[in-house]
């Protein structure tokens, strides 16, 4: 879906985009990352970024704060810091 909405700034060739994708009915939330963030952003990373921090928020039914910590995480990556220890909170 990222890459066929060709998600990307507008005017620029950058593709530092991420689509955050989540379906309360099938019980799915994916976060998908342009390729100018890949080198910060694997796949690991955001299984566990998902794993850690967003499900425990969703099994409580609180889709808004686990949204919002999977944006606040992705920003820390994309700035170069770790993500939080949600395992030690």
């Amino acid at each position: 879906m990222y890459n066929e909405w060709q998600l990307k700034n507008e005017g620029q060739n950058k593709n530092n985009q991420f689509l955050i994708i989540i379906s309360k009915k099938n019980r799915k939330f994916s976060i998908t990352v342009g390729d100018d963030l890949k080198s910060n952003i694997s796949d690991n990373v955001i299984n566990e970024i998902i794993s850690s921090s967003v499900i425990p928020l969703l099994k409580k039914g609180n889709y808004f704060e686990g949204v919002m910590v999977s944006i606040e995480e992705l920003i820390k990556l994309e700035d170069g810091l770790p993500i939080s220890d949600k395992k030690n909170e």
